[in-house]
């Protein structure tokens, strides 16, 4: 899982990347690109909402059935705790962004232009230090169910 998560986010930061080469050169297709990068990214972190939602479950499920030691929902728990936050704001920033972007393209104020484009440098910065904190947790949170499923076999 650590390895599609892994993947997916690279696609989604080289997305960001055409839709700021796109918007910089005054394409037409910036929005398109925009929303397609937006999605995808909310899609990610959604996507890590459910991992370790599911994962969670099964995990205190398989340890109140087999007697296993608590030690592992506590774990699975931290992570809960420390990804769940800066996803969802991740998700909130780039609903701004992409609000921000609709606005600009809208209306003659010609400081909206350039607070789209501040506000994409923010939030672009704030999704890959997400992925990065998404994809150690996933990595982390993948090797203790394994250790899980050897210890409950």
């Amino acid at each position: 899982m650590a390895r599609f998560f892994g993947i997916c986010s690279v696609v989604s930061v080289v997305l960001f990347g055409v839709s700021v080469v796109y918007g910089l050169m005054g394409l037409t297709n910036h929005m398109l690109w925009g929303l397609v990068s937006a999605i995808f990214a909310a899609s990610l972190h959604c996507l890590v909402f459910a991992i370790f939602t599911g994962s969670g479950k099964d995990t205190r499920l398989l340890v109140e059935d087999l007697s296993l030691n608590q030690e592992y929902v506590k774990r699975t728990k931290a992570f809960k705790r420390e990804v769940f936050p800066p996803a969802l704001y991740a998700i909130f920033f780039l609903l701004i962004l992409t609000t921000l972007g609709g606005a600009a393209s809208n209306a003659s104020l010609r400081w909206l232009p350039w607070a789209h484009g501040i506000w994409a440098v923010f939030t672009i910065y704030y999704n890959i230090k997400t992925f990065l904190l998404e994809y150690k947790s996933i990595g982390i949170n993948s090797a203790i169910l394994r250790d899980l499923n050897e210890n409950a076999g």
